[in-house]
């Protein structure tokens, strides 16, 4: 299951390095500042999906390393 939300992440985010983009906005924000909302454009239909994507892929990642 956790395979399956890690590419539903993936399909909405871009991760480059230290920093990721909503694919379909392009809106970025920077791991140090993961904490804190992503501000997507007025007209991003992500905009109320998905706020938090660090958060988010950090909990996926840690569901994922658990045996």
């Amino acid at each position: 299951m956790t395979a399956y939300k890690l590419l539903d992440w993936h399909h909405a985010w871009k991760l480059n390095g230290d920093s990721l983009c909503c694919r379909k906005c392009g809106s970025a924000q920077m791991e140090e500042d993961g904490d804190e909302d992503l501000h997507h454009s007025d007209a991003c239909p992500s905009r109320e999906l998905s706020k938090t994507p660090w958060n988010e892929l950090k909990i996926l990642i840690s569901r994922g390393t658990k045996h």
